[in-house]
């Protein structure tokens, strides 16, 4: 087929991309509302990973970020970046929706009550290749630790799991910001939404706002304003 299509490779790829994404026909598309995509924060232990997250699920159209957090009552964004520090996020945490929850329970509880599947990434004997694009309707994406994965309770409220096939033995895994990443595209192109406009070289968002020191808070300023709560408290 390369050798009919200019030799080109890139070509051949778009093209094999979308014969796949035709032969996966999404039913919910037929309707007027995407399906929609969702990303726990949960069990990640580096801020600057959380905060890479954050601008993918900002770029591939994620509706909301769900946070398991000791401020599920007021889950205002500033105790968020206390809590999590979203170290990286450039700006699109502003941009972001959250809604918090106490526990993994009550996250499975609203993904029953409001038709979201629950899919775990994680390289196991169940998991299906993202290539495959095997996927339901709207989903929350659960990702695993660094270093140990998804642990038994994030997957007990999965209802599938998908993997990212590599293509060589040189590295066990990749890391999880880009794994994550991979993974919300894939989900972006299977939703069938409409890709943002380009101005220049960039992709220029409806609302962007550069990050500004009382908004995009430091690690430093963060531990500053613990110490001094701290302070006050005792």
């Amino acid at each position: 087929y390369q050798r009919r299509v200019h030799g080109g490779s890139l070509f051949c790829y778009q093209f094999r991309m979308e014969s796949a994404l035709q032969s996966k026909e999404n039913p919910v598309t037929k309707s007027e509302e995407y399906p929609k995509s969702y990303l726990l924060t949960f069990n990640l232990g580096k801020l600057k990973n959380l905060g890479t997250l954050i601008r993918s699920a900002s770029a591939f159209n994620v509706s909301k970020i769900f946070a398991v957090t000791k401020h599920h009552e007021n889950p205002k964004k500033k105790k968020l970046m206390k809590e999590f520090g979203f170290f990286g996020h450039q700006g699109t945490l502003e941009q972001m929706e959250f809604q918090a929850f106490e526990n993994l329970q009550e996250v499975k509880k609203f993904c029953v009550e409001n038709n979201i599947y629950v899919c775990g990434v994680e390289i196991m004997d169940n998991a299906r290749p993202v290539s495959e694009y095997p996927f339901k309707g709207s989903t929350l994406f659960v990702m695993g630790n660094e270093g140990t994965g998804l642990n038994d309770n994030q997957k007990a409220i999965c209802d599938h799991f998908v993997y990212i096939p590599q293509y060589t033995t040189k590295t066990a895994s990749l890391n999880v910001a880009v794994a994550g990443s991979i993974v919300l595209h894939h989900f972006a192109l299977w939703a069938k939404y409409p890709p943002s406009k380009i101005t220049g070289e960039k992709f220029a968002p409806e609302r962007f706002e550069l990050p500004r020191p009382e908004t995009d808070l430091s690690i430093k300023q963060v531990k500053e304003d613990q110490e001094e709560e701290e302070k006050a408290d005792s």
